[in-house]
């Protein structure tokens, strides 16, 4: 079996400690999805099945960690925001209890995809006080810049999630194209 870590366009990643999209080859790999051709484009290139998870090879241990999804990565301005950093920094204030971070694609905002934060307010009259600007300055003193909620911070009852408690992040992507089409 043979891995390696490749970056965005493609190219091979040999330093260690550098993140990238995990690719492997070898004689257990799936040679293919059935009957799916688009898929297999996709996911096959030069013999190489791209697993869509980001990791990246320890110095230290030489190990191998798998730290993200590729396609839950958030792309700002040319870096990349993974979205449990900032769900686990809105997790830390006290009036909040539940929270869900997106991207989207806003008008008007150069750079395309930004952080949206789905936020679940502490019951009680503490709680009902939290503003979007409130949460917006929280973040902004404990992550960089370009992690800011440029989306926006929208309150809700309940952060969807499947039976074993994972966040259906389509249903929040799907919310957030019907909130920006109504506003246009």
């Amino acid at each position: 079996m043979e891995a390696k870590l490749v970056n965005d366009a493609g190219n091979d990643i040999s330093a260690y400690d550098v993140q990238g999209e995990l690719c492997i080859r070898g004689p257990l790999v799936i040679p293919g999805y059935f009957e799916n051709p688009t898929a297999n484009a996709e996911a096959f290139k030069n013999g190489w099945f791209h697993t869509g998870d980001i990791a990246y090879c320890a110095s230290n241990s030489k190990k191998w960690y798998i730290v993200d999804r590729k396609k839950e990565l958030i792309k700002v301005r040319g870096f990349q925001v993974a979205p449990p950093e900032l769900e686990a920094a809105l997790l830390g204030h006290p009036q909040i209890i539940d929270a869900a971070v997106i991207g989207v694609y806003p008008r008007g905002i150069v750079g395309g995809e930004v952080p949206r934060g789905y936020v679940v307010r502490r019951p009680g009259p503490e709680g009902a006080k939290l503003t979007a600007e409130e949460v917006k300055s929280y973040l902004a003193v404990r992550l960089a810049k370009y992690k800011a909620l440029d989306g926006g911070v929208v309150f809700i009852d309940a952060i969807p999630k499947t039976a074993s408690g994972k966040i259906l992040k389509r249903d929040l992507r799907d919310r957030a194209r019907q909130e920006m089409s109504s506003k246009i």
